[in-house]
C-alpha cells in the first residue's frame, strides 16, 4: 500500500503552569494510523497507564494547579494527593512518602519535583513477570501483588504493572 503521514498537533503548557513536569496535549488527526490493533498487544500484559507520580516538595500546593489543568479535583491519598484525569492519575506525594515508596531507587537523588515512576494497567501479572525474565529485567513484588522495576532498569524512572 502507499505510504501514509500520521498528523497531531501538540499544545504545550507554559513551563510554570505546573511544578516538576512539562505537560502537553496532543491531538491526533490520524489516529488509525497509530493506534493500530497490531501495535497495541506487549508481552508484558500492559494494557493502559494507570498513573504517573511525581515526587514534589508541597504536594497540596501542586495538586491544585494541576487539578486547574486537569479540570478535576484532587483527592488526598497518604503522603499526598492524587489529580485524576481522563485515562489516568497524576500522583504527586512528599519527599518523604517517595522515600519511603521508592527506597534504594537512585532515582531518588534526582533534584525534586521529579517524575519518579509509571503505573500500567496489567491483564495478567503472571505475563508481565514472565516477560520481564525473559528480557532479563529486575523486578520485585510490592505487598499489593503489584509488580516494581526500579529506574536503573527502565530508562530512568520506576514502573509499576498491577
Amino acid at each position: 500500500g502507499s505510504a501514509q503521514q500520521a498528523r497531531f498537533t501538540l499544545t504545550y503548557l507554559e513551563p510554570e503552569a505546573v511544578e516538576g513536569i512539562r505537560l502537553f496535549a496532543c491531538i491526533h488527526h490520524t489516529p488509525e494510523l497509530v493506534w493500530r490493533p497490531e501495535y497495541l498487544g506487549h508481552q508484558n500484559a500492559a494494557t493502559a497507564i494507570s498513573h504517573l507520580t511525581i515526587a514534589i516538595d508541597d504536594p497540596i500546593a501542586a495538586a491544585s494547579a494541576y487539578g486547574r489543568v486537569t479540570g478535576t479535583t484532587p483527592v488526598a491519598r497518604p503522603g499526598g494527593m492524587d489529580v485524576p484525569g481522563p485515562r489516568a492519575t497524576i500522583r504527586l506525594i512528599t519527599l518523604a512518602q517517595a522515600a519511603m515508596d521508592y527506597a534504594g531507587d537512585p532515582i531518588l537523588d534526582c533534584k525534586p519535583p521529579v517524575p519518579i515512576g509509571f503505573g500500567f494497567k496489567v491483564s495478567d501479572r503472571r505475563a508481565t513477570k514472565a516477560a520481564l525474565d525473559a528480557n532479563g529485567v529486575p523486578f520485585r513484588t510490592l505487598e499489593n501483588g503489584g509488580i516494581r522495576v526500579a529506574s536503573a532498569y527502565a530508562c530512568g524512572v520506576a514502573l509499576d504493572f498491577a
